[in-house]
């Protein structure tokens, strides 16, 4: 097993994960400069929607995509038929959400415009269907059409963006374009692709069954987990007003990089552990990997909890990091930062789970994560107002941590490096309570001189010695 392969693939895939995400990064200095807070409000709720309907269109299809192409050897028969059942099922959810348009527009945008909810549906319906080739595309090792799809859709929507809100004026409307033609021109641009790995002849009802048994079981767990990743927007909203989620959302978004970081390593990760997860002595190096990561990802955590706020204020040509109505969220990034670090923590346990076959529990503490994030999300705003939604999401993932941990050490005892994974916390919580220059510059010289000559195991600082040989 090689943790140098891990790696690889983590930053190869993870590279063109990050830029598809990266979008709705790189469009907060374009909405929060032309939209004001209650429109960059009710668009936050637009992605949060989409994103929760996502799970619903993909019922766990892109999971048993991902295991099937990768252990069967008659990729193309799972690959089409998946594409079919995809097809058929988000039809039948597009025309469910027509049904309820009138309810869902309100919702989501404050008003009924049928037009918004028919461009919803286009976007949801196009993700989810050229998504099925970045799948293959990371099954197969082919990681330059993958980064290419990628770049195709945020290039595209950044560009319309700009075009449609920022030149034009558009506002809410402008955005819901910008997605539509971007996500319709990545779609066009996959079809190759889709005709390419897809046959008629190669579609076998038999295999339906054991596709749906395997995949529908992931669905609860992707609904809870858009819940815990979305639910604070509606809370926000029906609790206060559209003008807080604005704020919230875009401080949110800023700490996104903590959950591109943990996306990227899972894209190199899932396909890792499933292949060489009951190889022998697989789990001495999977607590080798928890431990290079946290301790990595607790770095960059720190270095962003520093660096955001010194540049937040930088004008470049006329655009900043976020609009200047936005900075009074700025406070809660080191709490979103630190919640990722904890559903890092969470993903890292995941590879008993497949080896043991027990994959039902996944969607139980994923619902733990959901329910306690709703019933903080209602306790603490009222008390704290923006502060309360960024706590209750690092309690939902704390929980969910501590939950996959108690019932993965039940299943199956396993030695780990804990030191490995409370060191990074540690400091981290120097930087956030103890505001001071000097003390920032300290952390983060000492932090990797500690973390290696304190914190590593004999057998973690030979496998960081493979890295430079």
């Amino acid at each position: 097993m090689s943790i140098i392969q891990l790696a690889k693939q983590s930053v190869i895939y993870g590279f063109g994960h990050i830029i598809s995400r990266l979008i709705t990064f790189l469009l907060l200095p374009i909405l929060t400069v032309s939209l004001t807070t209650n429109e960059f409000g009710i668009i936050s709720k637009f992605y949060a929607f989409s994103s929760f309907a996502m799970a619903f269109y993909r019922y766990g299809m892109d999971t048993a995509l991902m295991k099937f192409y990768i252990q069967k050897k008659n990729s193309k028969l799972y690959f089409s038929s998946i594409l079919i059942l995809q097809i058929l099922s988000s039809l039948i959810f597009s025309i469910l959400i027509l049904i309820f348009s009138e309810y869902l527009s309100v919702l989501v945008f404050g008003v009924y415009n049928f037009k918004y909810v028919l461009f919803m549906i286009i976007i949801i319906f196009s993700d989810i269907i050229w998504n099925l080739n970045t799948i293959t595309l990371r099954a197969e090792k082919k990681p330059f059409p993958f980064i290419v799809l990628n770049l195709t859709n945020v290039i595209s929507i950044l560009i319309l963006t700009i075009h449609f809100v920022n030149n034009n004026s558009m506002g809410i409307e402008g955005v819901l374009y910008a997605n539509v033609l971007g996500s319709l021109l990545t779609l066009g641009l996959s079809l190759v692709l889709l005709v390419k790995r897809f046959s008629f002849n190669a579609i076998d009802l038999s295999i339906v069954s054991p596709i749906l048994k395997f995949g529908i079981p992931f669905l609860p767990a992707a609904i809870f987990a858009m819940i815990i990743e979305s639910s604070d927007r509606f809370i926000l909203a029906y609790l206060m007003n559209d003008h807080y989620v604005g704020i919230y959302s875009a401080t949110y978004k800023l700490g996104v990089f903590g959950l591109l970081l943990v996306m990227a390593f899972n894209m190199g990760w899932t396909p890792f552990f499933l292949q060489h997860g009951k190889e022998k002595n697989a789990h001495k190096d999977f607590a080798t990997i928890q431990t290079f990561f946290l301790g990595i990802m607790g770095f960059l955590g720190i270095l962003l909890t520093i660096v955001i706020p010194q540049i937040i204020h930088w004008d470049f040509m006329g655009y900043r990091l976020i609009g200047v109505s936005f900075v009074d969220g700025l406070f809660i990034l080191p709490i979103i930062l630190m919640s990722y670090y904890f559903f890092g923590l969470y993903v890292l346990l995941l590879p008993k789970i497949y080896i043991l076959e027990k994959t039902y529990i996944i969607p139980i503490v994923r619902g733990i994560g959901a329910l306690s994030n709703i019933l903080l999300n209602f306790t603490l705003i009222p008390i704290w107002g923006i502060l309360g939604a960024a706590l209750a999401s690092l309690g939902a993932y704390i929980l969910m941590f501590i939950s996959m941990f108690w019932i993965t050490n039940k299943l199956q005892p396993t030695t780990y490096n804990t030191w490995g994974w409370f060191f990074p916390i540690f400091m981290w919580l120097i930087v956030i309570f103890v505001q001071n220059n000097i003390l920032f510059i300290s952390v983060l010289t000492i932090y990797p001189i500690v973390w290696y000559t304190l914190v590593l195991n004999t057998f973690e600082k030979e496998k960081i010695k493979e890295f430079f040989v």
